[in-house]
């Protein structure tokens, strides 16, 4: 009877867990549907269906509905101002809070957290997290179907000491061969998350007046289904900078090869819907204009009150 994307439920479960398999070293590796910080509504039309207004996945459920019908739910999602930002877990019909959810994982506890979810390889989710683990893997695309080739990557977890950067090449390797050949990965240090914070904050008090009216159409993005709005984060700055301020880009990247753990970086040529080309392993969401309808719900997260307030 209990609802798993409960941070209460969370919590007890790893108390019980040190309780009664007390060890040295824990890992933890969470499964379940996610659509990074993106809000999400459970809506209703007849059976008990769930309605992600930022997930346009499933050609099958735009056609269960009518346009009209279509239309006026995505409304309702829109204008409900109670709406809180829903990413991760999912438990049934029931969603959770990403940032609730960080909140309820104990600190000084896990050496690694693994989100075996999609979209979840994000600087948003990635700096809620800094404080939960020494190192953290995800993808900031799709996770296809079969999700971790668990038969692949246990061993690198029972391991002496986790073989965390071969556990993500051995993910991409598997998925170059699988039918649907789509895969992204990184390896996060949760404890350089800091430098990379401030560098962002500087760049954004820069270049604050430009971010709005952004051409992106051209920036790498990791998310074909709805408006494009999880974008390659080192794809955005370096537009952003340009040429004009090389010893900021510098020090971005210098941030960036520190977060992102250079020999657990990896993703093929392709995502669901686009080429990748530019890969920096995380994603970042842009808040434009055109993107009214999402600010609001972005400006709740952490990471926009650290870098963009």
């Amino acid at each position: 009877d209990q609802n798993a994307a409960d941070p209460q439920v969370l919590a007890s479960v790893i108390a019980d867990m040190q309780h009664y398999a007390p060890a040295q070293k824990y890992g933890l590796v969470f499964w379940s549907h996610a659509t990074n910080w993106l809000p999400a509504s459970e809506m209703k039309s007849g059976n008990s269906i769930w309605e992600n207004y930022a997930v346009r996945r499933s050609s099958q459920f735009q056609q269960s509905f009518s346009n009209t019908t279509y239309q006026n739910l995505r409304t309702i999602v829109l204008q409900d101002s109670n709406l809180q930002t829903k990413a991760f877990p999912q438990d049934g019909s029931n969603w959770g809070d990403v940032q609730a959810f960080a909140q309820a994982l104990p600190s000084g506890v896990f050496d690694y957290v693994i989100f075996d979810a999609c979209l979840m390889g994000s600087v948003e989710v990635l700096y809620d997290m800094k404080d939960k683990t020494d190192y953290l893997i995800a993808s900031p695309a799709e996770v296809m179907g079969v999700g971790m080739p668990y038969e692949r990557v246990m061993p690198y977890l029972f391991a002496p000491e986790p073989q965390l950067a071969e556990l993500c090449k051995a993910f991409c390797d598997f998925y170059t061969t699988y039918s649907d050949p789509y895969a992204t990965i990184a390896l996060y240090d949760c404890g350089q998350v800091e430098e990379l914070t401030q560098v962002m904050r500087e760049i954004v008090a820069r270049y604050r007046d430009r971010i709005p009216d952004m051409d992106v159409s051209a920036l790498q993005y990791y998310y074909a289904s709805y408006r494009r709005s999880m974008f390659d984060l080192g794809d955005f700055v370096r537009a952003l900078l340009g040429e004009s301020e090389p010893a900021l880009l510098s020090r971005f990247e210098q941030a960036m090869a520190k977060v992102v753990v250079p020999e657990g970086r990896f993703s093929t040529e392709r995502g669901v819907g686009f080429a990748i080309r530019s890969y920096s392993g995380l994603s970042t969401y842009i808040p434009r204009s055109v993107y009214s309808d999402l600010n609001p719900f972005y400006e709740q997260i952490s990471w926009y009150k650290a870098v963009w307030q």
